[in-house]
């Protein structure tokens, strides 16, 4: 889960030296399922979200391109498949899926609709009641891929970074969108001349508060937090000192508590208190690129990385004391290290991670208990 005040930097701890654990023994890839063994061809999971820590949604596309959404209520032993409303796009090369709740989930989509290939549109498809009904909602006009995946706080209130620097909220299921007061910051790209913008938001769960990170058009880590219920963005910090190539993903496991971390270095970034003072760690310096990031408490949080001493797999690098130190376990067999996955840890006990890098197709990766291996379920 992508997301002040000018502010000398006090209280920013120089790099700090971590030790890594070396990767999880006896990680062995799962075998190919009986289905797959058939021929049968899988669906592709794009998104996922764990509002709970045995409920969670997975949502993506058929074998012939259809939206599908599935839905676990046991820890992901079992999944049951959830109709999607006619007239939803199809063949998507997008997918955002967003649960503030057990009930409420927003899914985000582009794609081809009555078979008009030349034209994407984007729609938004909602839940209030744990998926026995799907609403979709298309929007005109809306960017398509210009938009980031939705990022939703309860009990209302959903969020999506639309180009690049216009942050915009729905309270009515992605029906209608509104600029949030407050966002005026970083100051809008203009065709590519700068690299300013929001990169990602955090919503903490159960809460109206979000965080929002991003990168000024001197490539400068600014940050904020929401206000008035949600209804608001305020710039909380700026470190002029701090720069990040490619953009930050942010995770946020309370009101007071964050960790940001660069998508193509090693540096991290964690706050106690909401952004007024940040200590600066780093991932394994073996790490080279960064697909996700879920802080499951106020300490612990999971990346999703590939290493340049481990190709070809999806790690998950774990830290239990606030970036410190990390361990990296084998997730799954990732044959494309530029694909994506998704990863949602509702707490210390539980982390689901599935999507493209996430193979075979169809996988939903499950890890119970913080030293435990990651476990292979086939959504079908």
């Amino acid at each position: 889960m992508r997301r002040r005040r000018a502010w000398s930097v006090v209280g920013v701890a120089p790099l700090l030296l971590l030790c890594c654990a070396s990767l999880a023994a006896g990680a062995a890839m799962p075998s190919a399922t009986a289905r797959e063994a058939t021929g049968a061809p899988p669906v592709r999971l794009a998104a996922l979200s764990c509002p709970t820590a045995i409920i969670c949604v997975a949502f993506g596309t058929d074998a012939n391109g259809a939206p599908i959404f599935f839905r676990t209520t046991d820890g992901a032993a079992a999944w049951t498949p959830q109709a999607v409303p006619a007239g939803t796009p199809t063949s998507y090369p997008r997918e955002g899926l967003s649960c503030a709740t057990a009930a409420q989930c927003l899914a985000f989509v582009t794609g081809e609709r009555n078979g008009i290939a030349s034209v994407l549109y984007t729609a938004f498809i909602e839940t209030t009641d744990g998926g026995s009904k799907w609403t979709t909602r298309p929007v005109d006009n809306f960017g398509g891929s210009n938009a980031t995946d939705p990022t939703c706080a309860a009990p209302v209130g959903c969020y999506v970074i639309r180009d690049i620097s216009s942050l915009i909220r729905s309270t009515d299921g992605g029906a209608r969108w509104k600029a949030v007061p407050g966002s005026g910051w970083p100051p809008p790209a203009c065709g590519g001349c700068s690299s300013a913008g929001f990169d990602d938001l955090s919503c903490v769960h159960a809460s109206t508060t979000c965080f929002a990170v991003g990168r000024n058009a001197a490539t400068a880590f600014e940050f904020g937090t929401t206000s008035h219920a949600g209804a608001r963005l305020d710039r909380t910090t700026l470190l002029s000192n701090v720069r990040g190539r490619g953009g930050y993903l942010v995770s946020c496991a309370s009101v007071h508590s964050c960790m940001v971390v660069n998508l193509f270095s090693s540096r991290v970034l964690t706050t106690s208190d909401a952004g007024a003072r940040w200590v600066s760690r780093s991932l394994p310096t073996s790490v080279d690129a960064v697909h996700a990031l879920s802080c499951g408490t106020t300490n612990e949080c999971v990346a999703l990385v590939h290493e340049r001493t481990h190709r070809g797999l999806l790690l998950a690098a774990t830290t239990r004391n606030d970036g410190l130190s990390w361990a990296i376990a084998a997730v799954s067999p990732a044959p494309f290290p530029l694909w994506t996955a998704s990863i949602s840890c509702p707490n210390a006990t539980r982390c689901y991670v599935d999507g493209p890098a996430a193979t075979p197709d169809g996988s939903v990766y499950v890890r119970v208990g913080p030293n435990a291996r990651w476990v292979r379920s086939a959504v079908s």
